[in-house]
């Protein structure tokens, strides 16, 4: 038997947490590469990226739609900054990805890495944390109360049920 990985987070600025969690991002762009696969905690840092940020997720979406400050989403999760905010699959991490509108063109050096993420999963209550620069280990308790939230969420938000959950009930057993 292996030895069992332990789960990673990784600090996202909003909006890109909120587009991954609720707009269907499922590619994270980034210039470095990780051998890590499985659950990855999504942590909003307490800075946020701007009104330009949005303006890229707009034209992701929908190059048709001119933003404004009135498109911007009536959705608390888009404001929460220093918290843990939601939990994805990440299942693969490539170069060249095509599969997505959300990944980013590659440099002559093959840049970004497009990590594949799914089964986006958002905690009813933020979890405030502190976050850290590339993956990090989430606290025994933080990961204790992202199973006891995902437990009880409801199969549409993608809750699964059984093994992967228990790489968080057995973090705070």
């Amino acid at each position: 038997m292996g030895r069992k990985i332990p789960v990673r987070a990784l600090s996202i600025k909003q909006p890109w947490a909120y587009a991954i969690l609720t707009l269907g991002k499922d590619v994270e762009n980034r210039t470095w590469w990780t051998p890590y696969r499985g659950d990855l905690v999504i942590h909003a840092p307490k800075t946020h990226a701007g009104l330009d940020a949005w303006m890229a997720i707009t034209e992701i979406i929908d190059p048709e739609i001119t933003m404004d400050l009135e498109y911007l989403p009536d959705d608390p999760l888009a404001d929460v900054l220093g918290a843990i905010v939601g939990v994805v699959e990440l299942v693969d991490v490539v170069q060249r990805h095509q599969g997505s509108r959300w990944a980013e063109p590659p440099d002559s050096r093959g840049r970004p890495y497009h990590w594949l993420l799914r089964n986006p999963r958002i905690l009813a209550r933020p979890i405030p944390a502190r976050g850290y620069q590339s993956l990090w280990e989430p606290m025994a308790e933080d990961l204790a109360e992202i199973g006891r939230q995902l437990q009880g969420s409801p199969e549409h938000l993608g809750a699964r049920r059984g093994a992967q959950l228990s790489l968080f009930q057995e973090a705070g057993a």
